[in-house]
């Protein structure tokens, strides 16, 4: 929705991505590690907004999902590129 000003609001300029990983056995230390690191540079990046880490459910899925939200499409597609 715009504003009178014809911007959008910061609600609807915000940009989010969704990625998922499935982690081979063994290598579950790994991606820990990796996700350890990656995290506090995604943090410090401009426009960060929030980072969640959603994690398998042992005997039910296998996959990790890693949600990372920006304020805008430009800072979420600088951090990407």
């Amino acid at each position: 929705m715009t504003n009178k000003t014809g911007n959008m609001s910061a609600i609807e300029q915000g940009a989010t991505a969704v990625t998922t990983h499935r982690v081979r056995d063994g290598h579950q230390v790994e991606y820990h590690d990796w996700l350890s690191e990656i995290s506090p540079t995604c943090r410090a990046y401009p426009g960060h907004l929030d980072l969640q880490i959603i994690h398998p459910i042992a005997g039910l899925t296998a996959t990790y999902t890693v949600i990372i939200r920006f304020d805008t499409r430009e800072n979420l597609e600088n951090w990407m590129y």
